[in-house]
């Protein structure tokens, strides 16, 4: 019996997780000596480890959902400054300035020369 009340508090809402948690096999019960107590399944902790360890810098992740905020060509980015920008824009030209618009047209033709 589900009682919408019961469901918005904070213990009805805990209940839907303990109740996902059993469902999903995600715990178990402890072996006979430690009584009636619960553990996470072998998976659960891995996974668990997994998502506790720390995310890596933000400039080393690349996002393929994006447009380059520089170029607007939709290709893999990376967050600098706040921005989503491809690496053909970040790298600096011959005067030390990012890359224009102009230069990575002509690097991601397929007609340049080699």
């Amino acid at each position: 019996m589900h009682d919408r009340e019961t469901e918005s508090s904070p213990e009805g809402r805990f209940d839907v997780l303990l109740r996902d948690l059993l469902g999903f096999g995600l715990v178990q019960p402890c072996p006979e000596p430690h009584g009636a107590t619960w553990q996470l399944s072998p998976l659960a902790q891995r996974r668990l480890d997994e998502l506790g360890s720390p995310p890596p810098p933000v400039d080393k992740v690349v996002y393929f959902g994006h447009r380059c905020s520089i170029c607007h060509e939709h290709v893999p980015t990376r967050r600098r400054a706040g921005s989503f920008v491809c690496d053909a824009c970040t790298r600096p030209d011959d005067a030390g300035t990012v890359a224009s618009k102009e230069r990575h047209a002509q690097e991601r033709s397929p007609l340049r020369s080699a």
